[in-house]
């Protein structure tokens, strides 16, 4: 929020034309790196009966790291998918991918991710 690139009602916090809330949907608004932090993102998901998380974004070393470090800290099985994640350079974002492999957490493509859901 330093700066106020993302405060809610400016451009920066709106969503991608497409992806707004439908009525009934759940909005969270995320106020730190972490969704988790600060917000009820595990009691929805919980509610919700969700076991995994999916995460894409931008700044793989800040929000898409935080979150994903938190979801497994929930004992979710966490999921980065690294073709929908970015970085400042493709070193930082190996880097930080390899990291969070380490950690248990996987990161497969979009594609790769979408053909194991598959039957």
């Amino acid at each position: 929020w330093a700066g106020g690139a993302t405060l809610p009602g400016t451009t920066g916090a709106a969503l991608v034309d497409g992806l707004e809330a439908r009525p009934g949907e759940v909005v969270i608004i995320k106020k730190r790196f972490s969704a988790f932090s600060h917000t009820h993102l595990d009691l929805v998901l919980r509610r919700l009966n969700v076991r995994t998380v999916a995460i894409c974004g931008v700044q793989t070393p800040n929000c898409i790291r935080a979150t994903a470090v938190d979801a497994l800290g929930l004992d979710y099985e966490v999921v980065v998918l690294s073709d929908a994640t970015a970085s400042k350079s493709e070193a930082v974002q190996e880097n930080n991918l390899e990291d969070m492999r380490c950690m248990g957490i996987k990161t497969p493509t979009t594609h790769g991710w979408a053909q194991a859901l598959m039957p």
